[in-house]
């Protein structure tokens, strides 16, 4: 496989973009589908016991003790995650097509390979 971005993508047949389309199709219809009844974005399924964003905190104090937080009150909350969530998603967004248009413009990958 190439090392850069472009080359890549083309040395992918097309059976396998076909497969990989399908995958995230079935991924979308089936195990991520998103509830009416549950809140934009929990498409966590029914007794899975990861929870995006739980209503409490348990912080450990300096004396032994545990005390459970809402998240109102914590720097940690559910709104800080979603802005950073957003940002380093912008961020990563910037940054690929950096990358695309440094391989368009030059012809060769930002990090070159070498001949391996």
């Amino acid at each position: 496989v190439p090392g850069t971005m472009i080359g890549s993508w083309a040395t992918v047949p097309v059976t396998g973009w076909i497969q990989i389309v399908l995958f995230v199709v079935l991924l979308e219809a089936s195990w991520w589908k998103q509830d009416p009844a549950k809140a934009p974005g929990d498409v966590v399924p029914e007794g899975v016991w990861w929870a995006r964003y739980p209503d409490g905190y348990s912080i450990f104090l300096g004396d032994g003790s545990v005390k459970t937080v809402a998240e109102d009150e914590l720097f940690l909350g559910k709104t800080w995650k979603l802005n950073a969530e957003r940002n380093n998603g912008r961020a990563a967004m910037m940054g690929i097509t950096g990358m695309y248009v440094h391989e368009l413009l030059t012809g060769n990958p930002v990090y070159p390979l070498g001949e391996l």
